[in-house]
């Protein structure tokens, strides 16, 4: 009768626990690993008109932080080939892609992405593309950022801002 005294006894307990939202001693969590940088983005449709054959000077700034180069659409060149691609694609750092959409017409995207650099809300965000003939587009926005944990709870905490 005592060894069952006992053992209603650890149950109640371990009920109660339960009951009161206490965890157990021995938990474990598993975090995934898929590689989700902290970071904003700005994507514009490019709306002025451009001679694709002359070069477009472009600046991509985050708070006083500043990058620039030049490309030429007709040719896929540009100074700084690092900074913004012709292919559309952007890289997982900060840069940026200047591409032709079906419709003809041009899309604009930057991005500022990594783990070394804080993120903070009231960042301000910066873009500018001028061609000879005059500004193409000027971006000027402050971000919001959302927070999220894609490897999973308690794995490490990502903000992001579309702007």
């Amino acid at each position: 009768m005592r060894h069952s005294s006992r053992a209603l006894a650890l149950a109640t307990l371990a009920l109660a626990t339960i009951a009161l939202g206490a965890t157990p001693a021995c938990t474990t969590h598993s975090c995934t690993a898929i590689y989700v940088p902290s970071g904003a983005t700005i994507e514009r449709k490019v709306t002025a008109p451009f001679d694709p054959a002359k070069s477009i000077h472009v600046e991509i700034c985050k708070n006083d932080d500043c990058e620039s180069g030049d490309f030429v659409v007709a040719t896929a060149t540009a100074t700084n080939s690092r900074l913004c691609r012709m292919d559309g694609s952007l890289s997982l750092e900060t840069g940026c892609s200047f591409v032709r959409t079906g419709d003809g017409a041009f899309t604009f995207a930057a991005s500022w992405l990594g783990e070394d650099t804080p993120f903070k809300d009231g960042d301000r965000y910066r873009v500018t593309l001028t061609s000879v003939d005059g500004p193409l587009l000027s971006v000027d926005a402050k971000a919001t950022y959302s927070e999220s944990e894609p490897n999973g709870e308690g794995c490490g905490t990502v903000k992001t801002a579309a702007l």
